[in-house]
């Protein structure tokens, strides 16, 4: 039994995306985690330690990922601080512009489960989107700009249109007067103001 549950770990590990290592915290004399020593690991991790001529169950994660290590130990000791049964976060790989999605569980005080997701595209397609959503608000922002400029100029134009068209509707109304209201000299002055 117990040669059947080696075996399904062993396919479940096999069968995990990217990487998946077991790992034993080791601690300084302070009480903080100071170094993780992989112990187990999916096909990924096992030929990556073997190409740095290291040994499962000998080699520290510093060795394998060392621009990812302070910010793992950190997350690992804030965690174990807070005594929080796993975490989520990305990690990006700038050296070699990758993100991942990585969840580490904590089995106890000494071991953790380490589960590295690629999600290079998903992110970089998020942040495709966040750059057009910003693009889209400014284009945005500048069409009401541009809305609010045109509504001021007719505005503005209808105000300095109504002025005289008001002069030239008065002074035809005159014109339009029954005989005997207005003199001749009065029509001909009305009629040069119209022009």
């Amino acid at each position: 039994r117990k040669d059947m549950n080696n075996l399904r770990y062993q396919v479940l590990v096999e069968s995990l995306p990217k990487v998946y290592l077991k790992g034993r915290m080791e601690y300084s004399k302070d009480g903080a985690v100071s170094d993780v020593i992989i112990t187990d690991g999916n096909y990924q991790v096992r030929k990556a330690i073997g190409d740095l001529g290291g040994q499962v169950g000998k080699t520290s994660f510093k060795r394998l990922y060392p621009n990812a290590y302070d910010k793992l130990l950190g997350r690992i000791n804030a965690a174990i601080k807070k005594k929080l049964p796993y975490i989520k976060f990305v990690q990006q790989l700038p050296e070699v512009d990758m993100y991942y999605d990585v969840i580490i569980l904590f089995d106890d005080l000494y071991s953790l489960h380490i589960c590295c997701i690629d999600s290079t595209s998903e992110k970089k397609a998020h942040l495709e989107m966040e750059k057009k959503n910003k693009e889209l608000k400014a284009a945005i922002d500048k069409a009401a700009k541009a809305d609010a400029f045109k509504n001021q100029l007719i505005k503005s134009m209808s105000h300095e249109i109504r002025t005289p068209m008001n002069a030239i509707i008065g002074f035809s109304q005159l014109l339009s007067m029954p005989d005997g209201y207005n003199t001749a000299e009065e029509k001909s002055q009305y009629a040069n103001y119209i022009e």
